[in-house]
């Protein structure tokens, strides 16, 4: 079979390279002696040319750290809801409240603030803890002009990613 092509593509070999003569028709293809391959010479190799090093121009950067925790997916869990407990509950000016809170962001600024009659005062601000969750105790301020009696008021506490909290205390003025 390998003849035979050979017997056909070598007229049109000849054809494309530009020669005039054309063989001969035969009735029946004939075997063509294939021509002892010479000496094989072994190829000539040149190299490559190589890359030049460049000096570095900066100091090098060492290579960052690779993230051990994988990246937040909508597969999350949710966050935890923020709440905060007060104690005692019910209190007179001067004395000092606990304030417990659980759900904020973890090593957040946690502002508090007392609201009392519509009017809001900053009691402080702490840091949360890496898993969110606070515990302090707080000053209870005087305030004047308040009326004589028993007072509702509210101790809240908010962190900067909107998790707010809040529990009712009783204030008593005498």
């Amino acid at each position: 079979m390998r003849r035979t092509f050979f017997l056909v593509a070598l007229p049109l070999l000849l054809l494309a390279c530009g020669g005039n003569a054309k063989p001969a028709p035969t009735a029946t293809p004939t075997e063509t002696p294939v021509p002892a391959s010479p000496t094989p010479v072994p190829p000539t190799l040149t190299p490559l040319p190589t890359a030049t090093p460049i000096p570095p121009t900066a100091t090098p950067v060492p290579p960052t750290a690779v993230p051990t925790t994988p990246p937040a997916t909508a597969t999350t869990a949710p966050r935890p809801v923020a709440r905060i407990s007060i104690t005692p509950n019910q209190i007179s000016p001067g004395a000092t409240v606990n304030a417990t809170g659980i759900g904020f962001l973890p090593n957040a600024t946690i502002s508090i603030a007392g609201t009392i009659m519509g009017q809001s005062a900053a009691l402080g601000s702490l840091q949360a803890g890496p898993d969110g969750s606070f515990i302090v105790s707080l000053p209870v301020p005087s305030i004047p002009g308040l009326p004589k009696g028993t007072l509702s008021a509210t101790i809240t506490a908010s962190d900067p990613g909107g998790n707010t909290a809040s529990a009712p205390i009783t204030l008593v003025i005498n």
